[in-house]
This record gives C-alpha cells, sequence and structure tokens, in this order.
C-alpha cells in the first residue's frame, strides 16, 4: 500500500470521509514534503480552506513534529495557533539574554537546529485576515520578501540590523473569509494557491452523520486513532525527506501527456483571476502563467515523491487541476461553469451576464469583471452583456477538461 494510500485510509476510517472529501489530506502531505524537494522550484504557499470545525486543524496537526506542552523541541514545522500582525519579525529582546531573538524568523531559520528547511503551519489566519488591509499588508509584505529571497534582513532601532536564512513552506488554515478578502487583496501577491475541504459545500443528511459519529465515539479511542495517525504521518513525512536527502539531483519524471493540458490549465487559471485594478481602471496585460505553473508543478512533484513514485500519475493530475480551481474566486468559478453549461457546442452561445448571476445566485455585480474577462480574450460578447468562451479558451477548457467535478449551477 502507498503512503498515501495508507493515510486517507486512517482519515477515512475515523472521520467517514471518501473519495474527493479526502483530497485536502493530499495537499497537506504534499504541501508540506515540496518543502524538502531541492533544485531550482517555484515555492510552495497554500491554505487550507473551509467552515469553522470542518476537519482543516485535524489533518494540520498531523504534521506537527513537536509538543511543547511535553517539552519537545520544536523540529521542521514551526506550529502558530493564531497569527498578529508584529509576530513575524520583532526588535524585542529578553532583559539579560541580547542575543536570545524571540520572533518568528528565528524559529524559520535554516540554520536553527535542526538545520535546513522549515514549514510555518498556522492554525488559524482569522486574526490576520480580519484585521484592515493595511494593517494586514504589513504581515503580507514581510511575507512575500521572505518568499522572495532566502537571506532576509530585518533592521529596528533598538537591535539594528538582523539577518535570517529563510527556505520555507506555508500552510495556513482559514475560513471562507480567506475569499471576501481576495476579492479585493491579493495579501499574498498570487503567491499562494488553496484547497477546499468541500468546494461544493455539503447537504444535510452528510453533516447529520458527521454529528452522530462524533456522539457515538469513544473518547479514549479518539485520543489513541488520532496519535495513531500522526505517528504515522510523521514517519511517512520523514521517509520521504530521507529519500529525497539521499539523491544529489532528486527528479521526478512528468510524462508529456499532461504537459499541454497542464498549460491549459495554468492559463486559463491565470485569465480568470486576474481582476480590474480598480473601478476605474481595467487591467490590460493578464497575469502570466509561470509562477502557478513552477507552484502547481511542485504539488505534483511532491504529491508523487510523497507517495513514493519518480513520475507523475493521472491522480497526481487530477489533484494540480483541483487546486487550480480551488484557488480560483469560487463566485467567478461558478458563473464560467455556468457559461460552459452542457459543453463546447454550448459554450460557444452567447449567455446574458444578469440571468447567469441571479441563476448562480451571485449576489455581486458581474458586468465589469466579463469586460475584463473580455479584454483578457477569455470571453467575447456577442451581444450587448451577453457573452461566450472564445473559441480557442472552449478547446482548451475540453482538452484539460478544467471543470471536471463541478456541477453546473444553473441545473436544477
Amino acid at each position: 500500500m502507498s503512503r498515501l494510500s495508507e493515510i486517507r485510509d486512517r482519515f477515512s476510517d475515523w472521520y467517514g470521509w471518501e473519495g474527493d472529501k479526502l483530497a485536502p489530506v493530499d495537499f497537506v502531505m504534499a504541501a508540506w514534503h515540496s518543502t524538502f524537494l531541492t533544485g531550482d522550484r517555484e515555492r510552495t504557499f497554500g491554505y487550507l480552506c473551509g467552515a469553522g470545525s470542518g476537519g482543516k486543524t485535524s489533518i494540520l496537526e498531523t504534521v506537527r513534529d513537536s509538543d511543547p506542552i511535553k517539552g519537545e523541541p520544536e523540529g521542521r514545522t514551526v506550529w502558530v495557533t493564531d497569527m498578529t500582525e508584529n509576530a513575524f519579525a520583532s526588535g524585542f529582546r529578553p532583559e539579560g539574554e541580547p542575543d536570545k531573538d524571540p520572533s518568528l524568523l528565528a524559529r524559520l531559520d535554516c540554520r536553527r537546529k535542526p538545520e535546513g528547511n522549515k514549514v510555518l503551519v498556522v492554525q488559524d489566519m482569522g486574526n490576520i485576515l480580519g484585521l484592515s488591509r493595511d494593517r494586514r499588508s504589513r504581515f503580507f509584505n514581510q511575507m512575500r520578501s521572505a518568499y522572495d529571497r532566502a537571506p532576509y534582513d530585518n533592521a529596528t532601532g533598538s537591535v539594528g540590523r538582523v539577518s535570517y536564512n529563510l527556505n520555507f513552506g506555508f500552510l495556513g488554515a482559514a475560513t471562507e473569509t480567506l475569499d471576501d478578502v481576495l476579492k479585493y487583496d491579493q495579501p499574498l501577491g498570487q503567491r499562494a494557491v488553496i484547497c477546499r475541504m468541500n468546494p461544493d459545500g455539503t447537504d444535510f443528511e452528510y453533516d447529520r452523520n458527521i454529528a452522530a459519529r462524533v456522539i457515538e465515539s469513544d473518547p479514549y479511542k479518539k485520543d489513541r486513532t488520532l496519535i495513531a495517525i500522526r505517528e504515522l504521518v510523521q514517519s511517512h513525512l520523514k521517509t520521504a525527506r530521507e529519500e529525497v536527502e539521499a539523491v544529489d539531483e532528486y527528479r521526478i519524471v512528468r510524462p508529456k501527456k499532461y504537459v499541454s493540458s497542464l498549460s491549459a490549465i495554468h492559463t486559463l487559471a491565470c485569465r480568470i483571476r486576474t481582476v480590474p485594478i480598480s473601478a476605474n481602471t481595467m487591467t490590460h496585460d493578464a497575469e502570466k502563467p509561470p509562477r502557478i505553473a513552477g507552484q502547481l508543478t511542485t504539488w505534483g512533484d511532491a504529491r508523487a515523491s510523497f507517495d513514493g513514485r519518480l513520475e507523475w500519475n493521472d491522480e497526481d493530475f487530477a489533484m494540480m487541476r483541483r487546486i487550480a480551481q480551488d484557488t480560483m474566486n469560487p463566485e467567478f468559478l461558478k458563473v464560467l461553469r455556468a457559461l460552459w453549461g452542457k459543453g463546447p457546442e454550448d459554450a460557444a452561445k452567447a449567455k446574458s451576464v444578469r440571468a447567469i448571476q441571479y441563476g448562480c445566485s451571485v449576489e455581486q455585480s458581474l458586468e465589469r469583471q466579463f469586460r475584463q474577462w473580455a479584454l483578457c480574450g477569455l470571453v467575447v460578447e456577442l451581444d450587448r452583456d451577453c457573452y461566450a468562451f472564445k473559441s480557442c479558451i472552449i478547446d482548451a477548457i475540453a482538452e484539460c477538461d478544467f471543470f471536471a467535478g463541478l456541477r453546473n449551477p444553473l441545473d436544477k
């Protein structure tokens, strides 16, 4: 049995998750492991997004490799329960200990034992996402700087200039408040991707069954089960990392049959998430695909590597497509799925923006966004406020099956 299969089975047995519900487990395992892949790769920062009590923390807890209550020293995972805007860098030094640096940067430094890359895991991004844009930007500006270069200098009036050697991954758990922030602001400048716990939500009976499992659970068995899952994950993470470290140039084969479809996915995603600069100004040149292509390629490599394989398979491809979908604004994805309709022929027919908006129960006005997509070459206006996908976009969507797994919201 592969590593991912074994871990997925454990989560399935305990939480009752099946099929696509287990994708976030894959996401977290690959996210953590991707930090330790060698070579010049696009960094992988990711959000696990979902409703409260939906299982985000349960998955993240399995990659935590220390327990401060038991006095275990911090390992590769730097765990933060929640964040404040000043936690990343600090000019404070404890009295009598001028060389002790309490900042998050010091914990993430590659020189801290165990030496090497670290993974920052934030259990709840709510504090940061709930700040005003100006205050939120302080934290994310530092994150961007740390993402873009390994040597990082921080200067304060109290301790002067301090240099950090950084090469870390990032995983943060967030509710759908994240989408509200990303509508108007990209705090990491397209440097992070998203995996959603339940992209289409869950029905009443599903949630009721989850509640019943909790009521019927044995509290002593639960504790033992969670410890066993964490120990299993820790063992597999360690083995996978050591396999990478044992090879001078660790490579994953990327079969050509996936290249064309992935290039379509990356380019579509860039155009979909391009938004107007402001209420008065459009973006005249869509985001280019190298960054998201590099990110998703790293995710694919990491999923295969963690699973003990040296070549991508169909499941790796499906996971990369799923991450691309989840990273899109949910309302944008919903209306574009409606525009796609029953397939290529239907997608070439003009549809009213107003009808799509009301049919999808989307609150915000989309006329301006459709004009932005037309400017990006994603759609074409065939009549006043009536749009269809361009022919080349229809071909690309069909080739990579971009909307796979997504229900047409206009189907009743």
